[in-house]
């Protein structure tokens, strides 16, 4: 859940990433696009608003959508996102929706994460339309759109009112099985901590409390949705090529959506975020029960080696503070290496970008359609890869791949 940043270098803070020719197509993979009602507005372009969005590398602006929230909360609440255009808005144009990690912002990963990894220019060299949401914080004490204050003094506990930031709801509240709720002292437990963990208004409102919450219960799946709508009709989309990702906690939204959402992603890209244990296929086994339309999305993955707060083979994170359960990668890949029938033996990826030695990428071979890929190197949470490789080798990967059936 975490989106506290390690300590290796970005190697970009200093240099304007390019994005590697190899990881640029304008053409997109071969198969027919499906043009969204935008694209009927003003011309086969498409146009959008006054003032839609910021160009790439800044000023970023934000957007506001009011979306109606689930009968059991109720009433509507404003969400805002950063949108950046492509030089040419002549579509229909591929998008890319990117979620931050825990206490994040779109603004802030505009302007670090995604520009460091290489995401950003990868995104403006291919002529995508980049979408960063910004995740909810309606801690008890604040005041949120949707329904106002709730109540000032918390959930009744030591440390349930604490607040945690923005995030997203990935649909594990109330769920105590997710975290360590006291001192463990087994095996690799033993640096493990309690929970720091809070209730947030909309889960009170929701009574959806538990000593392993961390962050809201407002519809996210929801605010996606209605998002893409939008996004559709204000610009020419292909709706064959809406591709998704994120970092931390955004990662783990990210597999949460392919879950919820099975029918929309061309691709999905989670980078050190990992489903709470017990979630890996959905609270209702999701993941296995929408195989045949996730057929038609491919999975890239990218995780450090020394994470400890969502370690990358699993199990309780070891960071103080941070104590909740994870799915291995290994388990995530293998499943989508069955959705998508490949041998379950990886191999070594076709396709290198430059990168540090520690840099390595497999592919599980022999797949029916669509690829799956994960890629691991040297780094603690938040840790970023020199050279752009991250947005090399997610761009060459979006590239071979969109949905025969548009979103919906």
């Amino acid at each position: 859940r975490a989106s506290a940043r390690g300590q290796r270098a970005s190697g970009a803070d200093n240099e304007t990433l390019k994005c590697d020719p190899r990881a640029v197509n304008l053409q997109g993979p071969s198969g027919k696009p499906q043009p969204s009602p935008g694209c009927s507005v003003g011309g086969a372009g498409g146009r959008v608003s006054e003032g839609a969005g910021g160009t790439y590398g800044g000023p970023y602006k934000y957007r506001d959508i009011v979306v109606k929230e689930p009968d059991d909360i109720g009433g509507s609440i404003t969400r805002q996102y950063v949108v950046l255009e492509p030089a040419s808005l002549e579509g229909p144009l591929p998008v890319f929706f990117w979620f931050h990690g825990q206490g994040g912002n779109a603004i802030n990963e505009a302007e670090k994460f995604a520009k460091d990894t290489g995401l950003m220019a990868c995104a403006e060299a291919n002529g995508f339309l980049m979408v960063l949401p910004t995740g909810l914080n309606d801690h008890l004490n604040k005041t949120v759109t949707a329904y106002g204050p709730m109540v000032e003094q918390g959930v009744p506990s030591d440390n349930g009112s604490k607040d945690l930031g923005t995030g997203w709801n990935v649909g594990t509240a109330g769920d105590e099985k997710t975290c360590i709720t006291k001192e463990d002292k087994k095996g690799n437990l033993i640096l493990a901590r309690r929970t720091s963990y809070s209730c947030y208004a909309s889960c009170v409102k929701l009574k959806q409390c538990g000593r392993c919450n961390w962050s809201t219960c407002h519809d996210d799946v929801g605010f996606v949705t209605a998002l893409l709508a939008k996004l559709a009709q204000e610009y020419c989309l292909d709706m064959s090529r809406v591709y998704v990702g994120g970092d931390s906690n955004g990662g783990m939204l990210t597999h949460y959506l392919s879950q919820e959402m099975p029918s929309t992603f061309a691709a999905f890209l989670p980078i050190f975020g990992l489903p709470l244990l017990g979630y890996s296929d959905g609270q209702f086994g999701q993941l296995v029960r929408n195989s045949e339309q996730l057929t038609e999305s491919a999975f890239i993955t990218f995780h450090d080696r020394q994470d400890n707060i969502i370690p990358v083979d699993g199990g309780a994170a070891t960071a103080v503070g941070w104590a909740w359960y994870y799915t291995p990668i290994d388990d995530m890949a293998q499943t989508w290496a069955a959705i998508h029938a490949c041998n379950k033996v990886p191999g070594p990826l076709d396709v290198t970008f430059p990168a540090p030695d520690d840099w390595s990428c497999v592919e599980y071979p022999s797949c029916s359609s669509k690829k799956v890929v994960k890629c691991l190197y040297d780094g603690y949470h938040g840790s970023v890869v020199k050279q752009g490789v991250e947005g090399n080798t997610a761009f060459w990967f979006f590239n071979q791949f969109r949905r025969e059936s548009a979103a919906r």
